[in-house]
Order: structure tokens, then sequence, then C-alpha cells
């Protein structure tokens, strides 16, 4: 597509993105559900339209090695999380990070693994692969609020404020 093509084609969705927008309801709590839906809808299809590209991409990248691995991994998991997307887990289905490591001190090749977070901040491995394989895209899950859980439940325990007022 062309600069010309795609600028037209960019100012016709935000003209349709806005029309949509228009029609939320003014009540704050129902516009969150029905935002939160158009934003889950925009990823999903921004996932499944970056997913053969970036696959495409990193096959293309070196990944021989521990470090390659490792760096290939890094570049994946910063590209995603700009747009709010992860890897989808094979074994789980939930979000996951891709990292490249050795299984010890003596190993060059190294091997992929994937972390995906449990219920606390502890993440758990569960694909291992000496090769690259195919990355399946999906939306990343919520943020945690590690410190606001933190700040709420100290506060419980003392019958304070979360704020500290």
């Amino acid at each position: 597509m062309d600069k010309r093509s795609w600028e037209k084609a960019q100012a016709e969705w935000i003209a349709q993105t806005q029309a949509l927008l228009d029609e939320l309801p003014d009540d704050f709590s129902q516009c969150g559900v029905k935002a939160a839906e158009i934003t889950h809808l925009f990823r999903a299809a921004l996932a499944r339209s970056l997913q053969p590209r970036l696959n495409a991409h990193i096959a293309m990248m070196p990944h021989e090695t521990v470090a390659e691995k490792s760096a290939l991994a890094t570049y994946v998991n910063r590209e995603l999380h700009k747009l709010g997307l992860a890897i989808r887990c094979p074994r789980t289905g939930g979000p996951a990070i891709l990292t490249g490591d050795a299984r010890d001190d003596n190993d060059e090749v190294g091997r992929f693994r994937l972390l995906v977070r449990g219920d606390s901040f502890h993440r758990s491995r569960t694909v291992t692969s000496a090769t690259l394989f195919d990355l399946e895209l999906i939306e990343d899950g919520p943020r945690q609020e590690g410190m606001s859980k933190a700040a709420r439940q100290k506060a419980s325990k003392s019958g304070g404020s979360a704020s500290g007022r």
C-alpha cells in the first residue's frame, strides 16, 4: 500500500472508530465494559495480523547460540509488550513470554522457553524447545498491580486506608 492509500485508509479507520466511540453509553461503568470489548476485539485482530509477520521475521534472525536466543526473546517480548500482546502458551492457553537460556554452564546452544504468570508474580516454565517454533499471539492479560495490592493488604490489616490518608 502506498503512502497516500495508507493515509486514506487510516483516516477512514479513525472516522469509523470515532463514530463507534461516540455511541458508547454515558454511564462510565457501562462505557468501560464496551470499551474493554472494543480493545479486546482490536488486539485479537492485531494478533491475527501480526502473527505470520512476526514468525517470518524472527525466523530470519540469528538464533543458534544462547546469546542469540536470548536476544531474539528480548526483541519479541519488547515488541509484543508495546502492543498489549503476548505469546499464547500451547500448554496453558494463557499469555506467556519467551526466554532464551542455557541448560547449564557448558551449554552454548541453549533453548527457548515459555514462562507464564501465575496468580502471584511467580512465573512458571511450561514449554521448552532447542529450536525456534512458531509463536501464536494473543492479547496480553491485565496488568497486575502488585504495589497497590500490597498497600491494600497492609491497610486492611492495620484498619487504615491504602492511600495513607
